[in-house]
């Protein structure tokens, strides 16, 4: 749901985090700071030193090892001190326990695709997967919830309704390792340049 019109305390909260994190992400090397002007003539791709994955670590810590562990200007005490306290606070029948397993909440923040079920197998990004659970979804003709993660295109997962959790199903073809959405598109590319994909499809 969008934040109403001039009500700009209802995202206080999260534009703060922000634009914090955004001050702190201009002073990695390679940043594309905050517009064209700026920037100038900085070569922020040339300039660029870590990887997609060592900046999700370091934002991770910026948010939980650095921000919510600082005194906060107006708490005047460290973010997580404050939750704790509050959630300390409320009565026994008020408090939910963390869940045991997170992949479930992760899981449900990842995009997904409703793709058509054939032969056991689904298709994404002209990835083919295969699981015998598919059937399911076959045999009542319809089109699960197959939810993905650019980073690790491996494996998806499929909701299934009835059983209220995510099946992870794989490549009907296995590689080693993991393979991101961006590298499948180079190799794809690649392919097409040599002409492979003409012939082969």
């Amino acid at each position: 749901m969008p934040r109403p019109v001039k009500v700009p305390h209802v995202g206080g909260h999260i534009e703060r985090l922000i634009g914090r994190l955004m001050g702190e992400v201009h002073l990695l090397s390679g940043t594309t700071f905050s517009d064209p002007r700026q920037r100038g003539e900085y070569d922020a791709e040339g300039r660029a030193r870590i990887t997609q994955s060592e900046f999700e670590w370091w934002l991770a810590l910026q948010i939980v090892g650095i921000y919510h562990a600082s005194e906060h200007r107006q708490l005047l005490r460290p973010p997580l001190a404050v939750w704790e306290e509050a959630i300390a606070a409320l009565p026994l029948h008020r408090r939910r326990e963390p869940p045991a397993n997170d992949d479930p909440l992760l899981l449900d923040f990842l995009p997904f695709r409703t793709p058509a079920v054939g032969g056991q197998t689904i298709q994404l990004f002209n990835l083919v997967y295969h699981d015998p659970i598919l059937k399911h979804w076959q045999v009542r003709r319809e089109k699960p919830i197959v939810r993905y993660d650019k980073r690790d295109m491996s494996q998806v997962w499929v909701f299934d309704d009835a059983a209220d959790r995510y099946w992870p199903i794989s490549l009907r073809d296995p590689i080693p390792g993991r393979i991101s959405f961006w590298e499948h598109q180079q190799a794809r590319q690649a392919l097409r340049a040599q002409g492979y994909l003409t012939v082969f499809g």
